[in-house]
């Protein structure tokens, strides 16, 4: 995972700078910022996978719907270490709501990791239209997150016009 890479930059370089002057890096240097959108991608193209799974006509493909919800849970679960308290400030485009207000931030990324774990749930027990309404909710926490603390940042996960 992304997150991973990002963490051994980040230990690779702390510990190279400990032996010097045991200063870390930053928490907003571009490698760390460019694994943080890398976590977004991955999250948009799994929505992405699973509103097709939701939307199409005939059975869930349990196994891919439940498979793309754990990874999705996983990552949202991992939102407190890909953005630690302290981490908003330029280059991220998060605004400094997100410094102000960090339970909130850290509870809307657990009620996403809810919806998606309820989307696993409903996957795994064949329920469709279940899966699509939990689905919707993850959607909606994503937009809401996106719309509180980085509202330059797109909040439709559909895909726009002419971008794929």
């Amino acid at each position: 995972m992304a997150w991973k890479l990002a963490a051994a930059i980040w230990l690779a370089t702390y510990v190279g700078a400990a032996a010097q002057e045991l200063v870390p890096p930053a928490l907003n240097a571009p490698e760390v910022i460019a694994a943080r959108q890398d976590t977004m991608r991955q999250l948009e193209a799994m929505w992405l996978m699973l509103s097709d799974l939701t939307a199409r006509p005939g059975a869930l493909d349990r196994k891919a719907a439940a498979e793309g919800a754990e990874i999705m849970a996983g990552l949202l679960g991992d939102m407190q270490v890909q953005y630690p308290e302290g981490s908003f400030v330029p280059p991220t485009e998060a605004v400094a709501e997100v410094r102000r207000d960090w339970s909130d931030f850290l509870q809307l990324a657990a009620t996403a990791q809810g919806h998606a774990l309820a989307l696993r749930d409903a996957a795994l027990d064949d329920d469709k239209a279940l899966a699509a309404k939990a689905l919707a909710e993850l959607e909606a926490d994503c937009s809401t997150c996106h719309l509180r603390f980085s509202p330059g940042i797109r909040t439709d996960l559909r895909p726009w016009p002419g971008v794929r």
